[in-house]
């Protein structure tokens, strides 16, 4: 059986970027890897993991989780909370749209997609507080 984790994880990036903007409408960075430098928002993908779930082993069902980290900083000109809400927002539309229209996964069918976690929080970093947003996705693929 072949692993769905990294093309389902191929799969979103390219569903996120180029599509989610910040409240100036301007493209965000997204990716699995942020560099230091990169400019606020951004979103990270995060976290990937899955099970088989064809115990009877007449299927090659999968369910994958995958974390989405959507990342903001306060500033002087704005807090971070508006602008962490409507990038979440923008990647929950994009990632649980209805069958028909799931994220083309190489190799999977996806079968059925849920929103199993959404934590909101603020982070102290060196000074400046970060406003972040975690949202868990879990996917129910075939082979």
């Amino acid at each position: 059986m072949i692993d769905a984790a990294n093309p389902l994880r191929s799969a979103i990036y390219l569903v996120l970027v180029g599509n989610i903007t910040d409240l100036a409408s301007s493209s965000i960075t997204v990716g699995e890897y942020i560099k230091a430098n990169a400019g606020f928002p951004y979103v990270r993908l995060g976290d990937v993991s899955g099970s088989d779930e064809s115990s009877d082993k007449t299927t090659d069902s999968q369910t994958v989780t995958i974390t989405i980290e959507c990342v903001d900083r306060d500033n002087e000109n704005r807090r971070g909370s508006k602008q962490v809400d409507s990038v979440a927002g923008q990647v929950d539309t994009l990632l649980r749209v209805r069958t028909g229209s799931y994220p083309s996964v190489t190799g999977f069918t996806v079968v059925k997609v849920a929103k199993v976690g959404d934590t909101s929080f603020a982070v102290d970093v060196g000074g400046a507080i970060e406003r972040r947003r975690e949202l868990v996705y879990e996917y129910i693929l075939d082979e």
